[in-house]
């Protein structure tokens, strides 16, 4: 743009469009001096200081393209070319006029320029005679004119230089618009996942501080009894895994020694290197028909994940992809993925996409160039026992049942055992396993087991022997409906030798639906089972159990219907249930609820009142009475729990009618060992069951990435794991224990910057990954900065032609190329980043840009300080190597 058009567009925007006046009150003419066609009039060509480079917004939208008009006494006439193409209309433009269509293929139109004239369909043309003019740019059209062919009231604001278009009804390209805006945002979560964060390595060490949980207990009652006890809990590294030491009273009153040493290894997925091993006390293998699950000394290896995994398996979806058409993936609702580009063989392609066990709904969204519209349904299932396909999973377990590592009784001692287990996918669809097992006391046994999905239903096949005349049986089958009701229903036989109960046959089926009542509907559960036992008693039940709300308040009635044919010829039958009824009122929970029997006689049991109060730092307290309406005892309970500091109170207490009282107290703390501080500090219990991590947050002042005397603690401030904003915060030294994290899986955490008193304050680090252990407190360092902006413009620079252009990509990065913020630029090529880290920062334009414009860009350097954390005034300029259509750069991207 050349710096008379620059001035021009100025003093536009700062004095307005005047009437046509003379040269002594007209402000072009007190700038420029007096021309001919200036501000041309009716039946004129337009001339070059009638030009406007215009913005557009669209209901609450703000285009990014940038559109060239000419202002006249009529209006703001705009650029046809321009405008089709920003509306992204299917629209043929020639020399002479326009034909096409928008929004449906029969609402047709014929815009003739050389004519003027304008026909609807079949519709008689009508004129436009002073509404359309040729410019220098091509033929340009008047707002009322815009109206006939798209369905929306256009108005011009000339000192901000925008055009405002109001639509009528939804129109396809805010749709496409909107569907960006849902990519953007798809985009954002792939990119919290951490690939910017710093990942903090845990390596298992011979030896660590260890952490410790204590727990005291206080009982009294009104019988002169009280007890006092402790339990205790230590784990950390050792000799290279993981030490679990437990010492504890049982109810009997003895006390327990339990310990183990645990391993995780990172094996691939799908190798038959052992991923778990744990020595010591270890729970046994639960093997279905051949033998229970017994715990003792021993040690157990498997090849299983640590953790239970959320993905079963991984699948391709394509299909055929049209030219200039674009494709989504959606599950339940929500965008996974998309493509706007075919595969050399014409298809969309979404790799890698995640099967759940259970039903998978995928639904693929086609959207063409011009608003068309189609979709497609994928449906994958995956059994809940199976394993993916051509995995091999294994379970060992060697111990001796019922002995403790210390060598107490933990149960009745069955001696030395010894159980595998082993899976193999067949495919997608079926999956086999092998139980085998021997042990002292029930010799040896073994199992093997079919599982097979289709569609939308899965099943099993599972045949035992354990030395019996017949071998064990065990099937079952689950369907999932269209309207995602479950049918579930399992069937299993027990000859007489085998190691279980004295259960024969059993028969269960579960059902879960939604009643069509009320406008949610009502979340209904039924189960109905049948067993004969050896002495050929039959006990038959039926259960369900509905639930809804309505008028504030949440229900739900449980009932059980029971007959029992028993071997005196006395048949039992029983119909009994729960009704429960809970709202919120003046900052309480009440709960009402009643006990009630209809066979073999209709009665009310008995009924309670609960009521229950919330309060800071995860207190509450709670009273709750019941009345028992056939014997006329009434019972009164109260339960305090919080936090009091760091130490976890429980007190309860109990008293009945007759006077006859008990109350507890259970105190409970950890101790971790602070690497920052080089000293033990308590915090809230159950460090030893799960991972936890503890943060520092401060503000940098000296700028060097390590706290210091010179920096500020922040209090206050709360963190996001796992996708979940956490109710801790950082004491008055800017410190926080998280504990409660999913062990053996990597987690991410990040700074939740809402919970910052200063809005300007941002960290250094976008956030941080890290996987945990039981018993391991991470402890990181998440340094603040004052935060800066910058702006800048890019220019498109081609031949001889220099000019702002709108859609481009510029990325803000920092010393350590990190990318630390970008923004798009605007149709006057203006573009703002906000929420940048104070230091020296380069400024480039995106490689996706660049390639596009064929060009090449110099980087700026900024640098930011406290001081000074605002940059303004530079350029960028895009050079293009080849000769290119400059619309080619311009897109609507916001």
């Amino acid at each position: 743009m050349s710096i008379r058009l620059s001035l021009l567009a100025l003093a536009t925007a700062a004095l307005g469009v005047l009437p046509e006046t003379c040269a002594e009150t007209d402000p072009f003419a007190i700038l420029f001096g007096e021309e001919e066609g200036l501000d041309a009039s009716a039946g004129d060509m337009a001339g070059a200081d009638d030009v406007r480079f215009v913005g557009m917004r669209v209901g609450g939208l703000k285009l990014k393209a940038q559109l060239t008009a000419y202002e006249r006494e009529e209006g703001l006439s705009i650029v046809a070319k321009d405008m089709i193409e920003t509306l992204n209309a299917p629209i043929t433009l020639t020399p002479d006029g326009a034909t096409g269509w928008y929004m449906r293929p029969e609402d047709s139109f014929t815009l003739s320029f050389t004519d003027q004239t304008y026909q609807d369909r079949d519709l008689a043309p009508i004129s436009i005679t002073d509404e359309v003019f040729e410019t220098p740019d091509g033929w340009c059209a008047l707002s009322q004119v815009w109206s006939k062919i798209f369905p929306a009231e256009f108005s011009y604001n000339p000192f901000t230089l925008t055009v405002n278009m109001e639509p009528f009804e939804t129109l396809p390209f805010i749709l496409r618009l909107e569907r960006e805006a849902e990519r953007e945002k798809l985009k954002s979560r792939e990119r919290s996942d951490g690939p910017n964060y710093r990942h903090i390595e845990t390596p298992y060490a011979w030896v660590r501080f260890p952490t410790a949980d204590f727990t005291v207990n206080l009982n009294a009652s009104s019988s002169g009894d009280m007890k006092l006890d402790g339990n205790v809990e230590v784990a950390g590294d050792l000799l290279l895994t993981t030490a679990h030491i437990r010492s504890a009273k049982t109810d009997s009153g003895d006390r327990v020694f339990r310990a183990s040493f645990d391993r995780v290894f990172k094996t691939p997925e799908k190798s038959l290197a052992p991923r778990q091993f744990r020595l010591g006390d270890v729970s046994g293998l639960y093997q279905p028909l051949i033998r229970r699950s017994d715990g003792g000394r021993g040690l157990r290896i498997t090849n299983a994940a640590a953790y239970a995994a959320d993905v079963f398996d991984v699948t391709e979806i394509r299909g055929p992809l049209r030219h200039g058409w674009e494709a989504e993936l959606h599950r339940d609702g929500q965008l996974i993925a998309f493509t706007t580009e075919p595969d050399p063989q014409g298809d969309y392609v979404f790799p890698d996409v995640e099967i759940l066990p259970g039903r998978n709904r995928y639904i693929v969204k086609l959207f063409g160039p011009y608003g068309e519209t189609e979709q497609r349904e994928v449906l994958l299932f995956a059994g809940r026992d199976m394993i993916p396909e051509n995995e091999v999973r294994y379970d060992l377990a060697l111990l001796e049942e019922g002995v403790g590592l210390a060598g107490d009784t933990i149960d009745e001692p069955q001696g030395a055992s010894a159980a595998l287990a082993v899976s193999y996918g067949l495919s997608r669809q079926a999956s086999v396993q092998l139980d085998l097992a021997a042990s002292e006391a029930d010799g040896a046994s073994g199992a093997a087991s079919l599982f097979v999905a289709r569609g939308n239903t899965d099943g099993v096949l599972r045949l035992g022997v354990a030395g019996a005349d017949h071998p064990a049986v065990e099937s079952g089958v689950a369907h999932v409906f269209e309207d995602n009701s479950n049918l579930n229903i399992r069937y299993t036989y027990r000859p007489e030798g085998m190691p279980s109960d004295d259960t024969r046959h059993s028969l269960r089926a579960d059902y879960s639906s939604s009643l069509p009542i009320t406008r949610w509907g009502l979340p209904l559960r039924t189960s109905a089972r049948w067993q004969r036992t050896a002495n050929e008693e039959d006990p038959l039940s039926l259960s369900g159990r509905v639930n809804g709300n309505g008028k504030g308040w949440r229900w739900n009635n449980s009932a059980e219907l029971t007959h029992q044919t028993l071997t005196s010829d006395d048949n039992k039958t029983d119909f009994s249930g729960e009704f429960v009824a809970s709202r919120r009122q003046a900052g309480m929970r009440v709960r009402v609820g009643a006990t009630y029997e209809m066979l073999p006689e209709a009665r009310i049991r008995s009924v309670d009142l609960t009521l229950q109060r919330q309060m800071q730092r995860r207190n509450f307290a709670q009273l709750n009475a019941t009345y028992d309406m056939q014997t006329g005892a009434a019972v009164f309970n109260g339960t305090y729990g919080g936090q009091i500091g760091s130490v976890t109170v429980s007190a309860n207490g109990r008293i009945d009618g007759s006077g006859s009282w008990t109350a507890g107290l259970r105190l409970s703390t950890a101790l971790y060992f602070d690497r920052t501080r080089r000293r033990y500090r308590t915090a809230e219990s159950g460090l030893t069951r799960s991972g936890a991590v503890q943060l520092n947050v401060y503000d940098d002042l000296d700028d060097d990435g390590v706290f210091s005397q010179n920096d500020r603690p922040i209090s206050d401030a709360s963190f996001i794991v796992e996708q979940s904003i956490r109710a801790e915060r950082t004491d008055q030294n800017g410190s926080v224990v998280m504990n409660g994290i999913t062990s053996h899986r990597p987690v991410n955490v990040e700074l939740s910057l809402g919970s910052l008193d200063d809005p300007f304050l941002q960290p250094i680090e976008a956030g941080l990954g890290l996987t945990v252990r039981p018993g391991q407190v991470i402890s990181a360092d998440v340094p603040l900065t004052l935060s800066g902006d910058v702006e800048t413009t890019v220019m498109l620079i081609n031949d001889k032609t220099r000019m702002p252009v709108a859609g481009v990509v510029v990325e803000a990065v920092n010393a350590k190329g990190r990318v630390v913020g970008s923004g798009l630029s605007e149709y006057d090529g203006y573009v703002y980043i906000e929420g940048l880290p104070v230091g020296d920062l380069t400024l480039r334009v995106a490689k996706e840009a660049l390639e596009k414009a064929d060009g090449i860009a110099d980087e700026i350097k900024v640098s930011l300080t406290r001081d000074e954390p605002s940059a303004f005034g530079s350029t960028i300029e895009i050079v293009v190597k080849s000769k290119m259509q400059t619309e080619d750069m311009l897109t609507n991207v916001e």
